[in-house]
């Protein structure tokens, strides 16, 4: 009976494994030789899972692609520049069309996404695809990129040295 007992949990986590491999998760590709600095957050709900895909503006050209797990934290980095988003949802994916066999909603957001570096920032976006009813909500993000001081500190005496490096932190970081 024990024998039968491991035996089958044996089977049932060897399958489970072959399941978790048929659904890829985070980044699938990139078209671009630009380094991968800025981030794309994306929230959903579960039971469904999301293919994205960044497409500049200039030329249309497809700079990235992403596969997203429903309900599971995403962060890709992206490569500087302006993009178009176009998101599909569905169930079953096909790992070699790089398709879902059950498409569901495909949606291209109108907004041009730049991702850029800023004063002490490293700008993206965050795309929350959770059941609103509103479509997609979208909110800018920025990674701190903390100036360091620690080359060049400045005399515990000397307040303006101190004040500035606190304004700085403060504006740009805080």
């Amino acid at each position: 009976m024990m024998r039968a007992i491991g035996i089958g949990v044996i089977w049932l986590w060897w399958a489970l494994a072959a399941v978790a491999q048929d659904r890829p998760e985070g980044l699938l590709w990139v078209h671009s030789d630009l380094p991968r600095v800025f981030p794309l957050q994306v929230q959903t709900d579960a039971g469904r899972d999301y293919y994205l895909e960044l497409r500049s503006t200039e030329d249309e050209r497809r700079v990235l692609g992403a596969y997203v797990r429903g309900g599971a934290f995403f962060r890709v980095l992206t490569p500087p520049g302006a993009y178009r988003i176009a998101i599909v949802s569905g169930r079953d994916w096909d790992a070699q069309a790089h398709v879902f066999k059950e498409p569901g909603q495909a949606i291209i957001l109108d907004e041009v996404f730049r991702f850029r570096a800023g004063f002490a920032r490293k700008n993206g976006w965050l795309l929350d695809l959770r059941d609103t009813g509103q479509g997609a909500d979208l909110h800018q993000i920025g990674l701190c990129q903390r100036l360091s001081f620690e080359q060049v500190t400045p005399e515990p005496e000397d307040p303006f040295a101190a004040r500035f490096q606190t304004d700085v932190i403060e504006r740009f970081c805080g």
